[in-house]
């Protein structure tokens, strides 16, 4: 953790030259105290110094405050400074990297979150064959929403060889996978992406990258892998989780949400508005033996799309239904069901004032985001039983997500706060939280 000096507080210090003038190392939960500090301004900073020349450089991780200055005084310890001053000395509770769980309860004096960097670059393209790619990227990105996704495939004079459709690869954030419709002339190709959002759901300028393209042909064939979710042991029906029947898009990652027959390559996505070379057949009916309907097909189409990667096709069944893939060596015939009322609990309360946003987050699966009304009440249904960890927060941006800040140029975190108790939901219940007030983290 490093403290710099300021002259002027609207200045801040250039991190590639300027030294530090205290230091304190944070202990393994990101505890941290700098003592004995001159009286005045400093910016305080968290950085993985990986090469301990003491300096941020570009590379490295850093964590930022909530403002540009912090103020070490000459008051005692038990006379602190409203904004989080201490008697020479700054202290913190510790250096957040994960903005969705709850730090301790004990209060701190400063609250330093892991800050995004526009470090976002092409690393490498590796062809698989004359029309799929893997492309690498320097840290986790994600596709813009939309559909499809495509980038341009170009040779060395800029002419177009092709254009080809990105799809996210399941446990393997910094990379996607490129699939052309037909094979692109093998020789120097340059890969330029579209589209990618870095790891705080930033977008990106266009990003380019040259690569060889082989004389190789694709031989890969789709085959069926399993279903998602899968049956509970003893239990006959997967279960989706709750809300994936009636508001899928209340919850931020479709996939686990909807029901997702899961394959070894890339679909096309030609196989969700007609005819297909992909020798795959989606059926559902309502009972184990049929009878079954293909999806899509004529009359009432059952609504299919691409989602969660390259190799996985979703469906949102609006009743438990019978789900049957057919492909030439493969028959997998599964149940989803979806949760009853009686089982599921609901968090209700208010915020105030009624511009925040709140968030439940169980032990295991996905964020929640709540329904904030204009009185600054929410509720939160279709829960399963369990603690919820709730936060609350000033969405300043607009963007319907926490944003950590940003070192250079320098963006303070928005205003956070988490619940100290977790939200205990009962099926059947109505767990009250009352009214929630965002108290800024100094």
């Amino acid at each position: 953790v490093f403290a710099y000096a300021l002259a002027d507080t609207t200045a801040l210090p250039d991190f590639e030259w300027a030294a530090p003038v205290y230091r304190a190392l944070a202990t393994a939960d990101g505890a941290f105290r700098l003592d004995f500090l001159r009286p005045g301004p400093y910016f305080v900073v968290a950085v993985a110094d990986r090469n301990r020349n003491g300096r941020v450089d570009a590379a490295e991780r850093a964590a930022v405050p909530p403002r540009r200055a912090v103020l070490a005084t000459e008051a005692r310890p038990d006379s602190a400074q409203a904004d989080g001053a201490q008697a020479d000395s700054v202290q913190a509770d510790s250096v957040r990297a994960d903005p969705t769980r709850a730090p301790r309860p004990a209060a701190p004096a400063l609250t330093l979150w892991v800050a995004r960097r526009d470090t976002l670059a092409v690393r490498s393209v590796r062809a698989l064959s004359d029309r799929r790619f893997v492309v690498r990227f320097s840290q986790g990105v994600a596709l813009a929403p939309g559909s499809p996704v495509t980038a341009s495939v170009v040779d060395t004079s800029g002419a177009a060889l092709g254009e080809v459709e990105l799809y996210a690869v399941p446990g393997a954030p910094a990379e996607i996978i490129a699939w052309a419709d037909g094979p692109i002339r093998p020789g120097p190709a340059r890969f330029a992406t579209r589209n990618v959002l870095d790891s705080a759901g930033v977008a990106r300028r266009p990003l380019s990258s040259v690569f060889e393209v082989p004389a190789r042909a694709d031989t890969f064939r789709t085959r069926f892998v399993r279903f998602e979710p899968q049956p509970a042991p003893g239990d006959s029906v997967a279960r989706l989780p709750p809300g994936s029947h009636t508001d899928p898009t209340r919850v931020r990652d479709v996939l686990l949400v909807r029901g997702s027959p899961r394959f070894s390559v890339p679909l096309p996505r030609v196989i969700l508005s007609g005819p297909s070379d992909v020798p795959v057949v989606i059926e559902m009916g309502t009972g184990p033996d049929g009878p079954f309907e293909r999806a899509p097909g004529s009359g009432t189409v059952i609504p299919l799309e691409m989602c969660g990667g390259y190799d996985s096709i979703c469906f949102a069944p609006a009743a438990p239904r019978f789900v049957r893939v057919v492909t030439p060596d493969t028959t997998a015939t599964v149940s989803f069901g979806v949760y009853e009322a009686s089982e599921l609990g609901s968090i209700v309360g208010r915020v105030s004032p009624a511009s925040l946003y709140v968030e439940a987050t169980p032990e295991t699966g996905a964020t929640v985001l709540a329904a904030v009304d204009e009185t600054g009440a929410f509720v939160i249904t279709d829960l399963l039983p369990g603690p919820y960890r709730l936060r609350i927060w000033d969405d300043v941006d607009r963007n319907a997500l926490w944003s950590a800040g940003r070192l250079a140029p320098y963006a303070p975190p928005e205003p956070l706060r988490f619940v100290d108790e977790p939200a205990a939901v009962r099926a059947r219940w109505e767990t009250d939280v009352g009214t929630l007030t965002l108290s800024e983290t100094p």
